[in-house]
């Protein structure tokens, strides 16, 4: 996805899309970069690696993991992303019976400025990079009325720091949403004990993996909710 920077069948792909080890090496994929190295170096092996994985069966576990996750959360408004054909797919989870009580939004990337919210049914329209979005019409979701971001990342650490896609939209995104429980979407082969991070990058304070749903154990964000 560009960095703009989406349950019984679920449950059984969750079963076949076993964790691998942090850092174990896929076929043909070198082991993770240096903490040290630069982030493109970093971007260039998450492609590579998450390239090499079951994307479907890893986006029906993951969303096996959050339906009782979510369930167990006081209704409120879910920001998905619309998933390009490579990443871990989430916008299904608002066709949940389990979850009819909150409701979904998803983002918009404008020609310039930050990421919009809008509501998920919103008509759309391709954008130019191929993923799919609201139209620039769409109503807005108040920033307010967001509890739960599911956020895109090519690689999380374990105590949520994120690496995207260098356009910086998901940081600024959490920044103005601080109120809300930021949860990181991954692969577990893309989870690993660190990444190249600066100043103005936000972490994320859960991770969620075909592994299941957890909490990050150092999060750097002293204001991510519960």
């Amino acid at each position: 996805m560009n960095e703009r920077s989406r349950s019984g069948s679920d449950g059984a792909a969750r079963r076949s899309a076993a964790p691998s080890s942090a850092g174990t090496d896929e076929p043909g994929v070198g082991p993770a970069p240096g903490a040290t190295a630069p982030k493109d170096v970093w971007r260039s092996w998450a492609r590579a690696r998450r390239a090499a994985l079951d994307v479907g069966a890893v986006s029906a576990a993951v969303r096996a993991a959050l339906v009782p996750w979510l369930a167990a959360r006081e209704p409120t408004t879910i920001v998905v992303y619309l998933a390009t054909a490579h990443e871990v797919g989430v916008a299904r989870l608002a066709q949940e019976p389990a979850l009819a009580a909150h409701r979904f939004a998803t983002t918009r990337t404008p020609d310039h400025g930050p990421l919009t919210v809008h509501p998920l049914d919103a008509r759309r329209e391709r954008h130019r990079f191929g993923f799919e979005q609201p139209v620039a019409d769409a109503a807005l979701v108040a920033h307010d009325d967001v509890g739960i971001v599911l956020v895109p990342g090519l690689a999380f650490s374990a105590d949520g720091r994120r690496l995207g896609h260098g356009g910086g939209y998901y940081d600024r995104l959490l920044a103005a949403l601080a109120h809300a429980t930021a949860v990181g979407v991954a692969a577990e082969a893309l989870v690993v004990p660190d990444v190249p991070t600066e100043a103005h990058d936000v972490a994320v304070g859960w991770l969620v993996t075909e592994a299941g749903v957890r909490r990050c154990a150092h999060a750097p964000i002293a204001s991510q909710p519960e």
